[in-house]
């Protein structure tokens, strides 16, 4: 079993198919009867019984077989129906899973979330006093301007490399999905890339690259203390908004003044987001461990969360997947001066747990979910797709995630 080590979004749907069969019961006789004529011995042929499995998807189908099994949790009704033999129990739940893989409810005001069945507004966690921030703290900042799963591309088919997938689970003789990904390397985002594409018909690789090219999603790195000798160094990653008078029309696919998506271009200018910060307004995610050897940087590690913002416009919401025990890893180029310039062949690996996708789902509701959805049917397709065992138990509890990454620079000039 693969062991995991921040997103939910997931519960198990089986689909279940009737095995429909045809099977003769009765025979020819050989046994001589008296047809009160004549007195001769004739052969008597009987009727081959046929099965009566129309609307059946299990139990008897009158010739001594049967029109399909239901699945474990499951019973066969008298019409032939598989039903659940699973007891609902939300208790004084009002919100979250009813322990049957459907839900207690939904939370319906704006800012709730469900904590432990209970409908909550959750303490600040943002900056309270955006005055706060003092920009000129900041040391060298990039825009990852390129963000992939399976490669920056949406129009070319998505790979399983070492570019695009890690070792999650640090088990080279596991890998996920199979048969896409080998060589111990997982990406569970694949398969819900390619789930989201048949459910809801959304190219989560597309919105991704559309939601970085257009600039709904900025994310900035800053640098402190920079050193390309092996020395620790601080990264710390906000979120933040292009500068008010830098538009994009989604016509014609450009910006007014400064084309973000470009190295020609950089760096432009950006304003950072305060919900990239604590209360206190300290920076959110903070690696005090980033090192760079040999112009491969890296940081993170057990431990780490990060938060990615996917705007998904099917849903007409953004998802805040939290990515726990995440890593990164990157080319650094630098110029000729030292001064790193872009982030290039760049990995964010890590795990989304079980749980917190299950709360996203919950809390998105059902007028955001595709037609015929509801938050319990999807996130039984979603479980599907468990492939970390986070506590050693067993059971798959989490999702590998696998994300590409490059970056350019970028100029912070005030707050959102």
């Amino acid at each position: 079993m693969k062991r995991l080590g921040s997103a939910s979004f997931i519960v198990l749907l089986t689909l279940l198919v009737g095995s429909f069969g045809l099977t003769a019961c009765g025979g020819a006789s050989d046994t001589p009867a008296d047809n009160g004529s004549n007195g001769q011995d004739t052969t008597q042929e009987n009727d081959v019984c046929q099965p009566a499995c129309d609307g059946k998807v299990c139990g008897d189908d009158g010739c001594g077989g049967t029109c399909g099994d239901c699945t474990d949790g499951q019973e066969c009704s008298a019409a032939g129906l598989c039903e659940s033999t699973c007891v609902p129990d939300c208790g004084d739940n009002v919100c979250g899973d009813d322990g049957c893989g459907g839900s207690c409810g939904l939370c319906a005001g704006e800012d709730e979330v469900c904590e432990e069945g209970a409908c909550v507004v959750p303490p600040p966690t943002s900056c309270q006093d955006p005055s706060q921030i003092d920009i000129t703290t900041l040391g060298i900042t990039h825009r990852i301007h390129k963000f992939g799963i399976g490669g920056f591309d949406p129009e070319v088919d998505a790979v399983c490399d070492e570019l695009t997938a890690g070792n999650v689970d640090a088990d080279p003789n596991t890998s996920f999905p199979d048969g896409v990904c080998e060589n111990g390397l997982e990406n569970a985002l694949l398969g819900i890339v390619e789930l989201a594409a048949s459910l809801a018909q959304t190219d989560l690789r597309v919105e991704l690259a559309k939601a970085i090219s257009d600039g709904s999603v900025n994310i900035i790195t800053d640098m402190q203390g920079y050193a390309n000798d092996g020395t620790v160094f601080t990264v710390s990653l906000f979120n933040a908004g292009t500068e008010e008078s830098n538009t994009y029309n989604e016509e014609t696919s450009e910006w007014s003044e400064c084309d973000i998506t470009t190295l020609d271009s950089a760096p432009c200018n950006y304003l950072i987001d305060p919900e990239s910060f604590t209360p206190e307004c300290n920076p959110l995610v903070v690696f005090a461990d980033a090192i760079v050897v040999d112009g491969h940087l890296t940081l993170g590690g057990p431990g780490t969360t990060f938060v990615l913002q996917l705007p998904i416009s099917a849903l007409d919401a953004t998802l805040n997947l939290s990515i726990i025990d995440m890593t990164l890893k990157a080319t650094v180029i630098e110029d000729e001066n030292g001064v790193p310039v872009q982030l290039e062949n760049g990995l964010i690996t890590g795990i989304l747990p079980e749980e917190g996708i299950m709360d996203i789902i919950a809390n998105l509701g059902g007028s955001s979910l595709p037609a015929g959805f509801d938050p319990s049917t999807l996130i039984g397709f979603l479980q599907t797709y468990l492939d970390i065992d986070t506590d050693g138990d067993g059971e798959t509890d989490a999702l590998s995630v696998g994300v590409g990454l490059e970056a350019i620079p970028a100029t912070i000039t005030g707050v959102k």
